[in-house]
C-alpha cells in the first residue's frame, strides 16, 4: 500500500489490477488518455532504463504551478457540467503543453515509464495498425494472427473484446472529426466507410444517443 497526498499526481496503465482507497473529504481528478494521444505519450519515452520495472508500479509527480491552478479549474468545469468532449480535447492538449513546459524530460520519462517503456509489441502493433482496417478480421490478418487467437490475445491485453475496442475508437475519431473539422457528413461517411447515411445515422444513435446533426450542434455549441 502506498499513500498519495496532495499535491501529487500518479500515472497508472489502463486495465492494471489495482485497488484504491480514497480518504474521506478527498478530491480526485481522473484524466484519461485514449489512443488519439499515443504519439504525444511516446514523446516522453526514456532513452535508457531508469530503474527496474518493479520499482515503477506507483509513480508520483508533484503538481506545481501553473499546473495546479489548471487542474483546479478543470474540477470546477466538471462540477458545473461544462466538461464536454470539445472542452476535454482542448484541455487535454493544454495539459500536455504544460507538462512539457514545467517538467524536465527525465521527470516525464519517469512519470510515463510504465506506458512508453513497457508497452508490449502487441499493443504497439495494434496502435500502429488499427486505423488501417475496417474490422477485427482485417486487423488480425494484418498483424499475422488467426482471428480466434487474436481475439483471445486482444481481450487478455486490453481487457475488452477487439470488436468493442475498435467500435469505441471509431466513435472517438468521429467525435474528433465533428468537433475539429468543418466537413459535411458525406465526407465523414466516406472516410469511415459507412454504407449509407442511414448507417451513419444508426451508428450515432447507438453510440451517442443522438442523430449526427444533433451531435454536431451539441459538440460545437
Amino acid at each position: 500500500m502506498k499513500f498519495i497526498e496532495e499535491p501529487y499526481m500518479l500515472f497508472i496503465k489502463m486495465f492494471d489490477n489495482c485497488t484504491y482507497e480514497i480518504a474521506p473529504c478527498s478530491k480526485v481528478l481522473l484524466f484519461t488518455f485514449d489512443s488519439l494521444t499515443i504519439d504525444e505519450l511516446l514523446s516522453f519515452q526514456a532513452k535508457y532504463d531508469l530503474l527496474p520495472e518493479s520499482t515503477f508500479e506507483w509513480i508520483e509527480l508533484k503538481i506545481i504551478e501553473p499546473l495546479y491552478s489548471f487542474l483546479k479549474l478543470l474540477i470546477q468545469y466538471q462540477e458545473n457540467n461544462y466538461l464536454d468532449y470539445k472542452l476535454y480535447a482542448s484541455k487535454r492538449d493544454e495539459m500536455f503543453y504544460l507538462l512539457k513546459r514545467i517538467y524536465t524530460k527525465e521527470e516525464l520519462g519517469n512519470f510515463f515509464y510504465l506506458l512508453v517503456n513497457h508497452t508490449t509489441d502487441f499493443e504497439r502493433h495494434v496502435a500502429a495498425n488499427y486505423m488501417k482496417v475496417k474490422n477485427v478480421k482485417e486487423l488480425a490478418n494484418l498483424m499475422g494472427y488467426g482471428v480466434n487467437t487474436f481475439r483471445i490475445k486482444f481481450k487478455e491485453t486490453f481487457g475488452i473484446p477487439a470488436y468493442q475496442w475498435l467500435l469505441n475508437e471509431k466513435a472517438k475519431r468521429i467525435l474528433k472529426c465533428l468537433t475539429t473539422k468543418e466537413e459535411d457528413f458525406k465526407s465523414i461517411i466516406d472516410e469511415f466507410d459507412f454504407s449509407s447515411h442511414s448507417h451513419f445515422y444508426k451508428f450515432c444513435k447507438t453510440q451517442f444517443g443522438v442523430t449526427p446533426e444533433e451531435l454536431r450542434k451539441k459538440l460545437n455549441r
